[in-house]
């Protein structure tokens, strides 16, 4: 049992490595549990959104917005101080709202020709009143890489320095995201700026948004996040430190920050609530002035749209609909507050390592231990996995998943308990038939008793035996006793009749063993037997409770000398009063009766004693068990036949275990 219970505990770990699908899914669920239980921090001041928001849009029109508008925004916070301003907006066409660009539209579809004379050449074009503007701030702009095929790679975008650490035993396999293209901005914004970053947001496959990619490669050099850009930009860093393990990227140093990242360089964003947690500042409130300086200076802004009909929102743990904008103000109060949130990669081996020794353990005890220190074991790691693992994320931002070591806890008991106690019933099954073969061996022993003391015969035992059931199993087809004759109680009958002259070991040997008839006081005796009978059983079953083969068989020893007109004994009873188990075994009795040679007269012929029975029909016996006889008459004969009186066979004894 010790090495199945090993051998699941290997066959849990192939499953779960061979089906990473399913851990993954359920890890992320329970992720999401842990970082919803987080105690709510108050977030850093640090980072600014300001929104294009329904407000913005009602004020100023549909978005986009022509360009000479975004350089406006963009002017006001670089004059408000701003440390840096990252751009959530991508610009990569022309902008159609310029004058140069409406007068050739208009000439080209119409012939008609607009004069821009009065139009100052710097004022003909919005993308250029906004690159003016981009040459001149701490501004950052963002692009999106792309994996599929068809994806464009002419783009102007600003790799970063990267200092690569291997440390000792890795694999020196870069494991960052490889995108094949970028969707940039004009050349004429991206030329302007000396810093740009990347907006891809990751969401797994169940669409929740809980980590970013900080660092992707392409063609060979470095590509920023957004934030990662802004926070450079913000505090002069000019490059960042990459640590490499053996199972791939390990961390992001910028400046003396270190950044836990996953293998492919991204980093678990520990969210402090939902939308709106960072300051929001609307960009109609820039634009007209109303926004207070020191809300935007010496603050890393990100510019983005939040209007409802944009749609520009993330699914989060803690928020279905949370601005996409505010995902790189997570960012950056991640990297303020240093309380980062990771899962290391050793922690699967960890998970794993634990899971295996829990089941170990547990087999340990399901084989050799009690069943309250069994349960009090699973209660209480159950207990400690998921509670340690809630203590490590909370205390130390460590994820480690309870999940795969519960699975193994869980199934390891789930089958361990199923087999342990296959065991148990297949040695309680073994001992109950030792029991049941030591009791019919006594009860065999008590017939063999009244053999040597009477002048019945172990052919006579085994013949009753087999009259009575079948009886029972024709009877058994009338409605009148189906409902009293089901299998069960046909099979105690079978085994229990054999003992329906028990009483007469009670009776004197001088008038049992008489081998003439009994005068009317012999005879008075002799019907004692049945009382006696009824006594021994009864005594039986004051000491072990009720039980059913004790109760047909006290029956039968009781009532089988009972007769349908009221002439029999112990009570006289009549009729339907005598009970249906006494008045099968009186006509089994009698046929075997007249058959039987004995001392003290010879045997009817088989068919003189069918006819004898069936004149007593009505009268003496039971019409229906009657009945029942004359149609079984050839079957009797058989089994007459069969079982002669020195018949010397085991008698079929079974003992119920119902109390």
């Amino acid at each position: 049992m010790l090495f199945l219970g090993v051998l699941l505990v290997g066959a849990m770990t192939g499953a779960a490595l061979f089906r990473p699908d399913i851990v993954n899914m359920v890890n992320s669920r329970v992720y999401d549990i842990f970082i919803r239980a987080l105690p709510r921090t108050v977030p850093s001041p640090l980072p600014v959104v300001v929104d294009i928001d329904d407000k913005s849009l009602r004020q100023y029109g549909q978005w986009p917005w022509p360009r000479y508008r975004i350089a406006r925004l963009l002017s006001e916070l670089r004059n408000l101080k701003a440390r840096s301003i990252c751009l959530d907006i991508l610009f990569p066409e022309p902008d159609r709202t310029s004058p140069a660009h409406l007068a050739h539209q208009l000439e080209r579809d119409y012939g008609y020709h607009l004069d821009l004379s009065n139009i100052p050449v710097g004022s003909r074009s919005n993308d250029t009143i906004l690159a003016k503007v981009l040459v001149t701030g701490p501004f950052v702009l963002g692009y999106k890489f792309s994996f599929g095929e068809n994806a464009t790679s002419s783009c102007h975008l600003h790799p970063i320095p990267v200092v690569v650490i291997n440390s000792k035993g890795s694999s020196k396999k870069m494991t960052l995201l490889r995108p094949k293209g970028a969707l940039c901005n004009l050349s004429i914004f991206s030329t302007s700026v000396k810093l740009s970053g990347f907006t891809n947001a990751m969401t797994d496959r169940d669409g929740m948004l809980r980590s970013v990619p900080l660092l992707m490669t392409y063609r060979g050099k470095y590509y920023p996040n957004l934030a990662v850009a802004g926070l450079m930009k913000a505090f002069n860093l000019s490059q960042a430190v990459l640590r490499v393990g053996k199972n791939g990227v390990e961390s992001l140093a910028l400046g003396n920050r270190v950044i836990p990242l996953d293998e492919q360089g991204s980093l678990r964003i520990r969210f402090r609530g939902g939308k709106n947690t960072y300051r929001h500042i609307s960009a109609a409130d820039i634009l007209t002035g109303a926004a207070d300086k020191r809300q935007i200076a010496g603050h890393i802004v990100f510019v983005g749209a939040s209007a409802s009909g944009l749609n520009d929102f993330r699914a989060t743990p803690l928020d279905p609909v949370f601005p996409g904008v505010e995902v790189y103000a997570a960012i950056v109060d991640n990297f303020v507050q240093g309380d980062f949130l990771c899962r290391p990669q050793g922690m699967r081996n960890f998970e794993w390592l634990t899971g295996i020794l829990l089941g170990i353990v547990s087999i340990i005890l399901l084989v050799y231990g009690r069943a309250a220190l069994n349960i009090l074991f699973f209660i209480l790691s159950a207990l400690g996995l998921w509670y340690g693992s809630r203590w490590l994320f909370e205390s130390r931002g460590l994820f480690a998943s309870p999940f795969f070591p519960g699975l193994i806890l869980v199934v390891n008991f789930s089958f361990m308990s199923a087999l342990k106690y296959g065991w148990e019933e297949h040695l309680h099954k073994k001992q109950a038939r030792e029991l049941l073969m030591v009791q019919s061996t006594t009860l065999e022993t008590i017939v063999m008793v009244i053999e040597t003391r009477h002048h019945e015969t172990g052919g006579h035992v085994k013949r009753t035996q087999h009259y009575v059931r079948l009886l029972a199993e024709y009877l058994q087809k009338n409605k009148k006793y189906r409902g009293i004759l089901g299998q069960e109680t046909l099979d105690l009958l079978f085994h229990s009749s054999p003992l329906h002259d028990v009483g007469k070991v009670g009776i004197p040997d001088v008038i049992l063993k008489k081998p003439g008839r009994l005068d009317p006081n012999e005879f008075e005796i002799m019907k004692r037997h049945t009382l006696y009978g009824k006594m021994i059983f009864d005594m039986a079953e004051a000491r072990l409770g009720h039980n059913s083969f004790l109760s047909i068989a006290r029956t039968i020893a009781y009532t089988h000398h009972e007769k349908w007109d009221g002439s029999g004994y112990p009570r006289g009873l009549k009729g339907e009063e005598i009970p249906l188990f006494g008045r099968i075994m009186t006509v089994a009795d009698i046929y075997d009766a007249l058959v039987s040679h004995r001392v003290y007269k010879t045997a009817l012929p088989h068919d003189e004693a069918v006819d004898l029975i069936r004149s007593k029909g009505g009268k003496e016996l039971d019409p229906d068990v009657v009945g029942a006889f004359v149609a079984l008459q050839d079957k009797f004969r058989e089994i007459a036949e069969r079982f002669t009186d020195d018949f010397k066979g085991p008698i079929e004894f079974i003992a119920s275990s119902e109390t």
